[in-house]
């Protein structure tokens, strides 16, 4: 979509990104300082729409460090009814200030969004630049933010802003490149974090540790769930073995998963079979001589050729608009092997 279309990050995004919660009072301008008032804590509430999740020993830590060093920074607010204002970036130091015994805080007063989808905007923004995020708490929030912005685009195309008659795929594209803006990443990147979301809770905690490459593990999202399961304990088995897992292994156990879910395999999976244990659990001659007699990989590609073909070219063929996403990462993930294969081959001539 060309350049007149994209609208850039709005400037109470903007303000978000330059003034953070953790900014301290004395780094702001005097303009910006003029907006900081001492408000006391029974006239501030938490947006309820707030998805940041903050246990009670990260809560304990923030009050002993208020406690010691002060409470530095600020909360930013907007008026609401009542002469209330509500939070849209600091609701985590408000509850550490609250368990320090604060009464009252320094808020940084914003401007009350026009629009619930404004509001979810800033909201999910306010979250992503004041504090470290992991990668399903980021796929979380870019979810959060397209939800939003295609509210964003359909009003603007119903005031004239955006062309009336924009397509299903421009808006997408419009959409997307939105919340890039926002999250600073490239689509591409966004749409891998997204990947995550399809993962069941095990393969998202694997996702989020910081011993495993996340975007190495998103792809998984194409196996069924109990695939998905199976391909979590294998991952685990690695991890309790080495402590860490490279994106390469997890690259190799993910396209032994693929080859199982095409039927490309002659045998049923089990996760006690030697074959599909990490390369430091095998006996590698053990597992030659259980080998069956090997299919031809020729005749494989044969038969399933020009089915493949018609299905990518063929004019008569339609995919439809629900299917899109679950079409796209079966292509690149079929891309990906076709690409690994094709490197295999070279490497034999």
């Amino acid at each position: 979509m060309g350049s007149s279309l994209l609208k850039s990050v709005s400037k109470k995004s903007k303000e978000l990104k330059k003034i953070n919660t953790e900014t301290p009072i004395e780094e702001l301008t005097a303009e910006e300082n003029s907006r900081v008032k001492t408000i006391a804590n029974d006239l501030l509430e938490d947006d309820p729409w707030n998805e940041e999740i903050y246990g009670e020993s990260e809560i304990e830590k923030l009050a002993k460090s208020i406690e010691k060093y002060g409470f530095t920074g600020v909360i930013m607010a907007y008026p609401i009814e009542d002469g209330k204002y509500r939070i849209e970036s600091g609701h985590r130091r408000r509850a550490g200030g609250v368990a320090a015994g604060m009464q009252e805080f320094p808020v940084y007063v914003t401007e009350t969004p026009k629009t619930e989808y404004e509001r979810r905007i800033r909201l999910a923004l306010g979250n992503a630049h004041s504090r470290e995020m992991t990668p399903t708490k980021i796929a979380r929030l870019a979810e959060s933010l397209e939800k939003a912005h295609r509210e964003e685009v359909a009003a603007e195309m119903q005031s004239g802003e955006l062309p009336s008659d924009l397509t299903k795929g421009k808006v997408t594209e419009e959409v997307n490149a939105r919340v890039s803006l926002d999250l600073e990443l490239s689509t591409k990147i966004v749409y891998k974090y997204k990947q995550l979301l399809k993962l069941i809770p095990e393969l998202q905690d694997l996702a989020d540790a910081p011993n495993v490459p996340w975007s190495a593990v998103g792809p998984a999202a194409s196996l069924a769930p109990e695939r998905q399961k199976e391909f979590a304990s294998s991952i685990k088995r690695m991890l309790a073995l080495n402590g860490t897992v490279t994106r390469k292994k997890i690259e190799e156990q993910l396209y032994t998963f693929q080859h199982m879910l095409t039927g490309m395999s002659q045998y049923e999976y089990d996760p006690n079979d030697e074959r599909y244990l990490p390369d430091s659990e095998k006996s590698q001659e053990a597992d030659r001589s259980k080998k069956g007699r090997r299919k031809n990989g020729g005749k494989l590609l044969a038969k399933g050729y020009n089915t493949l073909i018609e299905a990518l070219t063929g004019d008569d063929v339609i995919f439809k608009a629900t299917e899109r996403e679950i079409v796209l990462a079966e292509l690149e993930e079929l891309k990906r092997i076709i690409d690994n294969k094709i490197e295999e081959f070279r490497e034999m001539e």
